[in-house]
């Protein structure tokens, strides 16, 4: 792996908190030096969330290459567009000096081939990107990180090819159960609001959700087929196969909705 010099910089803002505060307002006043303060401490702003109609043309685009992105703004219409159009993404971190960088690129581009579509593959310098870079908390290259409907969902630091295989293979699996998912509604599925016809009954049906000092979301339901999380904006985030039950792991306290699906030969939810 490698330690870029700019990600030092953050550990002594830290330490040295009170000083940079009072220092870095005036150093944004002069021009040479607020470039370098952008870089080293650029501002957060909050993560874009804004839902577009894509054509079958625009979806197909999305995973038709592994696309550089360098801008925060960049960063916003991609991650936009892909939750849009249902579909994970994969972001590599790199930079030109980073050895072992170089050493995935073409790793990267076979399991983008591999991948058949269903995955958006994008990359983003840490030099030359540092709002991204910081918004991500990428700290060693290179960095791998999937992200599914706003939300991060697996990361993994450093050059390990094998970790890097079974990842995608995992969303990829994954990602032919968010489609049969994504053609579901809350209607169609066991939740606090949906007991189906079972009355009282349909509650050993409804998926509970939990969260661990881990910061790890269970889910599990009793007899369901399918099972997944929604985030916020009503978009897939997890998905599982069975009632063994899902995990999830994320920050606590993220609005999460959770749901259990059963198959219309059981005939237990009502249809939409």
């Amino acid at each position: 792996v490698c330690i870029p010099w700019a990600a030092i910089w953050p550990i002594l803002l830290l330490i040295l908190k009170p000083v940079w505060s009072f220092l870095k307002p005036h150093a944004q006043k002069v021009p040479w030096m607020k470039k370098w303060v952008d870089y080293l401490d650029p501002e957060e702003d909050e993560d874009p969330v804004e839902l577009v109609e894509l054509s079958a043309k625009q979806v197909s685009e999305l995973t038709s290459k592994v696309t550089r992105v360098g801008t925060l703004e960049e960063w916003g219409t991609w991650m936009s567009q892909a939750t849009s159009a249902n579909l994970p993404v994969l972001v590599k971190f790199t930079a030109d000096w980073c050895k072992p960088c170089k050493k995935m690129d073409p790793v990267l581009h076979r399991l983008f081939k591999e991948s058949g579509g269903s995955i958006v593959f994008l990359e983003v310098d840490f030099d030359k990107s540092p709002q991204i870079r910081k918004r991500c908390k990428v700290r060693t290259l290179p960095t791998f990180q999937v992200y599914r409907s706003f939300e991060k969902i697996s990361e993994i630091v450093g050059a390990y090819e094998d970790q890097l295989d079974s990842l995608v293979r995992k969303v990829s699996e994954e990602q032919k159960l968010v489609k049969e998912v994504c053609g579901l509604d809350s209607s169609s599925c066991f939740g606090p609001e949906n007991k189906g016809d079972l009355g009282a009954e349909g509650d050993k049906y409804i998926p509970t959700l939990e969260w661990n000092d881990e910061k790890l979301a269970v889910v599990t339901s009793e007899k369901a087929q399918l099972i997944f999380l929604k985030n916020k904006h009503d978009r897939v985030i997890a998905v599982g196969k069975d009632a063994s039950g899902l995990q999830w792991k994320s920050r606590k306290g993220i609005q999460v909705t959770a749901f259990a699906y059963y198959g219309d030969k059981v005939g237990l939810w009502k249809s939409s």
